[in-house]
């Protein structure tokens, strides 16, 4: 089985339509995993929308990707929506918890703290740790999937 790598898209946009992708993202497909131009990729997005995408060029460290087509909800298959309610752990085990969560399929996280809770952060620190969940939980994402074939490959 071959390896498509996924990368996640803050917006949608149309077929064939070409976007450069940010920075971490640009790095992690040019210098970690060294694409080169024509590779597919698969992206996803917050809407749970799937497509199919093509690297077309690598301009200045930035990666420009086409988007080939998009997976309807028939194709990708009927997946329940599945919600881990978590009460916040010590230390950073909550970051393995969205790491494993996530690699096995939850789609919403909600971290509690309850009565029992060791752990009581600052409410300030939240907008931070907010930040860094997300980033684990993308970086899961990333994780080997099954090939998908592109069209027009």
């Amino acid at each position: 089985m071959s390896f498509i790598p996924r990368i996640f898209l803050p917006d949608g946009f149309a077929d064939g339509e070409e976007m450069a992708l940010d920075e971490p993202t640009s790095r992690y497909l040019s210098q970690v995993l060294r694409l080169e131009t024509g590779a597919p990729l698969m992206g996803f997005d917050a809407g749970q929308r799937v497509f199919q995408l093509r690297f077309q060029k690598l301009e200045n460290r930035q990666v420009w990707v086409q988007k080939i087509s998009e997976e309807s909800k028939s194709s990708v298959g009927t997946v329940r929506q599945i919600a881990l309610g978590q009460s916040l752990p010590k230390a950073a085990k909550f970051d393995l918890i969205l790491r494993q969560g996530t690699e096995l399929g939850v789609q919403r996280f909600i971290p509690m703290v309850t009565r029992r809770s060791v752990s009581r952060p600052e409410t300030s620190r939240f907008d931070h740790k907010q930040d860094r969940w997300l980033k684990i939980m993308v970086e899961a994402c990333r994780q080997d999937v099954p090939a998908v074939p592109v069209a027009g490959s």
